[in-house]
């Protein structure tokens, strides 16, 4: 008998200013909860929250209409604002996480992971003081602070989060001690959703920072790690695995530790012909000797390797001279698409387009924020590896005609993970940045010059001439969108004349996820192609797949499924309408919670399992279907929470 399911909806929130006057009352304000409505397909977005609002109070403070309030002292890394807001209400229990906006006011300074931990952040009830087991970790580029506890919290109660001063940023400066405190709903709605799975612990699976998972033609798994490890396990019975067989070949031919972020098995490979693509970049010296936070990495050390052998054993480099952020931001995980390509997003140097203190002051390069497509059976026919260094001193241009490695779509600021759906459509999941960065002006001349994706059906860029913008107030929502050829999707690269982040500020009216620090009439790059979903904020969707069993009576079959590495710890289903567009979005499924960092996900397609790695738990977790079902057979229903996601967005996203 399958347990019941608790599956809750993702909806949009809006925060409210408030005078200051109204933050001196003490009393907690009530938001107003959307109601859960079952609806195949929405214009708009149901279920949005409008929050109330509330601060803490300080002896001495500034206002400040962006950050909200920050005491005037002495420079310290501070929270300025968190998801939920002091004092906010009707928190649904079972997805509760506390996403922390934080000010770094040292360069080069950003969250120190290693000193998150039950003693410097802590969620707690607040009518006990009885601490809630959870998940603390920063993002990628250390500049947030995401509690996810490892339990839903109690129905109707108070939590306080507390941030001390044993929460330090990596120049050792420690915290301004932070409170805040919210009220959980009093009751949950539920609805039917049949599908639950369990977690099994795999003893021979830990010890390691897994960063992708995938399954070869031989029906084995494999696992990279962040030290640049592959390791092989068979699949027992039940889907246990067995001893790990470790694969050396990418960090032997390098000569050192190699950071691995994509494998992906060759369509031509088969059980006695092993083709495996390895994507990696440089791996700093700071995360060989084990620190959690990855910086200091060099520019153009981005490679793609394809491996084969009986034991993966000979290594041949197909493209170097890649460009490397200088922290996480890298050559991602690849996938081939139906034409024969390789494909995978090579992310972003910036937070938001310009150079920033944050991201080691790197520029964007001519191929960075984008997607690009590898010919790969152009690649036979030319000496190999392929150096695609494209400025200080490299020369290759993507638009060259017969270009083996091409610009598919452009301003995708950082997709961990691609998916071709059998619907037909390539699907990407970004990780918006934390507020902070800054965005670039067009130039006083010469942007008529530089080369854009879409100019040879719409000319040189013609302006409108684009203000810069410095320590942008906003964070970034997490965003997935419908990949087309050519497209833009957000992310500035002056290199390529790409200038406006998101959807600029073309106000008044409302408009898909507008920038606010733009001044009034800014419009969209005139490529621009908005989102088509919204995660949230600090949500960190990466690994991604198109669920294939039938199981369940086919209740997940086709659905992405997201392992979402921040605020959600979890598997994150989106079910996807005719026009390929999210039309339902699920979490609480039974054995899709409370994982630590999940980086990525992989299904056996025998029998409908899934493996996922967890980063920081430094393991590989089973997540088996709790019952087994027939192919045709529809499991019995259960509890959850359903309710239609539109795919228009407001002014409410982006501020």
């Amino acid at each position: 008998m399958i347990l019941p399911s608790r599956v809750y909806i993702l909806g949009m929130s809006a925060s409210v200013n408030s005078s200051l006057s109204r933050e001196l009352d003490a009393r907690p304000r009530r938001r107003a909860v959307g109601r859960c409505v079952v609806i195949a397909l929405a214009a708009l977005t149901i279920g949005l929250l409008a929050r109330g609002r509330g601060y803490k109070t300080w002896a001495l403070r500034r206002v400040d209409p962006a950050y909200g309030h920050r005491p005037l002292s002495a420079p310290a890394p501070s929270v300025v604002r968190t998801r939920p807001a002091d004092r906010d209400a009707n928190v649904l229990p079972a997805d509760a996480f506390v996403a922390a906006d934080v000010d770094l006011p040292f360069s080069g300074a950003v969250v120190d992971a290693n000193s998150l931990n039950a003693d410097s952040v802590r969620l707690y009830l607040a009518r006990s003081g009885k601490p809630v087991p959870a998940v603390v970790n920063t993002s990628g580029a250390g500049d947030a602070i995401v509690l996810r506890p490892m339990q839903a919290l109690d129905l109707g109660a108070q939590y306080t989060f507390e941030v001390t001063s044993f929460a330090k940023d990596t120049a050792g400066h420690p915290f301004r001690p932070y409170k805040a405190s919210f009220w959980t709903a009093a009751s949950e709605r539920l609805g039917d959703f049949p599908a639950a799975f369990t977690k099994v612990p795999q003893p021979t699976a830990t010890g390691h920072m897994f960063t992708c998972v995938t399954i070869g033609p031989d029906h084995r798994l494999y696992a990279s790690t962040l030290s640049g490890h592959v390791f092989r396990y068979d699949i027992g019975a039940g889907g246990m695995l067995g001893q790990p067989e470790a694969i050396e070949t990418v960090n032997r031919d390098a000569g050192r530790a190699r950071l691995i972020t994509g494998l992906t098995f060759d369509p031509a490979a088969t059980a006695d012909r092993l083709i495996l693509w390895v994507s990696h970049g440089q791996l700093p010296t700071e995360a060989e000797k084990g620190q959690a936070w990855i910086k200091g990495a060099a520019d153009w050390t981005g490679a793609i390797t394809r491996l084969s052998g009986a034991n993966l054993e000979k290594g041949q480099d197909v493209i170097v001279g890649l460009p490397r952020g200088w922290k996480d931001h890298l050559n991602n995980q690849m996938v081939f698409g139906p034409d024969g390509g390789l494909y995978f997003c090579q992310a972003a140097n910036t937070a938001m387009g310009a150079p920033d203190a944050k991201w080691g002051f790197r520029p964007e390069r001519l191929l960075t924020a984008a997607i690009l497509r590898l010919d790969v059976r152009a690649i036979d026919s030319i000496p190999l590896p392929l150096n695609v260094k494209t400025e200080e001193g490299g020369d290759y241009d993507p638009y060259a005609p017969g270009a083996p490695l091409t610009l598919y779509a452009t301003g995708v600021r950082n997709s961990f993970d691609l998916l071709w759906h059998s619907n037909g459509s390539l699907y990407a999941g970004i990780n918006g940045s934390a507020a902070g960065g800054n965005a670039p002006a067009t130039p006083a001349t010469g942007a008529e010059r530089i080369h854009r994706l879409d100019s040879e059906l719409r000319g040189p860029y013609a302006g409108p001439a684009i203000p810069s913008l410095s320590n942008i107030p906003e964070t970034e929502d997490d965003m997935l969108f419908k990949i087309e050829q050519g497209g833009y999707y957000g992310h500035p690269n002056p290199a390529r004349a790409e200038y406006v982040l998101n959807g600029g500020n073309p106000s008044p009216g409302p408009s898909p996820y507008p920038v606010h620090a733009y001044p009034p009439g800014v419009l969209p790059d005139r490529n621009w192609r908005p989102a088509i979903y919204s995660f949230g904020k600090n949500l960190s969707p990466c690994g991604v797949i198109e669920y294939q069993s039938p199981l369940f009576g086919g209740a997940l079959k086709g659905k992405l499924l997201y392992v979402r590495y921040s605020g959600g710890d979890d598997i994150l289903a989106l079910s996807l309408d005719d026009h390929g567009n999210v039309a339902e979005s699920l979490t609480g499924i039974d054995g899709f919670t409370h994982f630590v960092n999940p980086v990525d996900l992989i299904e056996d397609p025998a029998s409908g399992s899934l493996y996922v790695a967890e980063f920081g738990g430094q393991r590989i977790t089973l997540v088996k279907p709790a019952s087994p079902q027939g192919t045709g057979q529809a499991a019995a229903s259960h509890h959850v929470c359903r309710a239609a996601v539109g795919a228009a967005r407001t002014s409410l996203h982006g501020g």
